[in-house]
């Protein structure tokens, strides 16, 4: 289901703020075509506040909202993406609440494709603080603090090293590959910046791909 984090607290004058936010993530591949990223919810009246307004409106920083590379299950067709929002602490304290989940088991792939990345909770990303947190939790969030939440990927459906090359070159030139997650997951070399793919490699890479698979 959709990933709910809510922060609620008080500012220095006494009044209090209430944060609810609704990250929706993305679809499985289908059998015709990529699955979908950045979904709004399809089954409540609910979507993700833009940045802007939650800055405005809560004493909240919110330092990145984006795709991660590399998270849709790789397949002929990809699974949708993961989406990152990493929000610091400006009041005093707070009290974080989020319900999340396939932290654990990975959206699986079908027909060969693979499954999307695991979903992650991390409290102060990146610092010497770093630490990993449930799926569910309620902690009390204080100033300067940083939270992230990452989305699960979806799964893939089919073979990575079937997929259209005009698919992978689309994708690296959006930054929703890497050069290192097209040569590992769909047997593609790609060099430069921005990325163009070699193909006389990559028939190299592929095959031999083939016939370790």
């Amino acid at each position: 289901g959709n990933t709910g984090v809510t922060i609620g607290g008080y500012y220095k004058d006494l009044r209090p703020f209430i944060y609810v936010d609704f990250l929706s993530g993305c679809w499985g591949a289908r059998p015709w075509a990529d699955g979908l990223d950045g979904n709004t919810s399809m089954f409540a009246n609910m979507a993700s506040f833009s940045v802007e307004v939650i800055e405005a409106e809560n004493p909240l920083e919110v330092l990145d909202y984006e795709f991660v590379p590399d998270t849709g299950g790789a397949g002929k067709f990809r699974g949708g993406m993961s989406q990152r929002k990493t929000w610091r602490m400006l009041a005093d304290e707070a009290i974080l609440q989020v319900r999340a989940d396939r932290q654990t088991h990975r959206p699986y792939g079908l027909q060969g494709g693979r499954p999307g990345a695991a979903g992650r909770n991390v409290l102060d990303p990146d610092l010497p603080t770093e630490e990993k947190l449930h799926a569910k939790l309620t902690m009390t969030l204080r100033r300067g603090q940083i939270f992230r939440h990452e989305l699960p990927g979806a799964g893939g459906w089919g073979h990575p090293l079937t997929r259209d090359l005009a698919l992978v070159a689309r994708d690296l030139r959006d930054g929703l590959v890497t050069i290192e997650g097209a040569a590992r997951d769909y047997g593609v070399v790609a060099r430069g910046e921005p990325p163009e793919i070699d193909f006389a490699a990559t028939d190299a890479l592929r095959s031999r791909h083939a016939g370790e698979g």
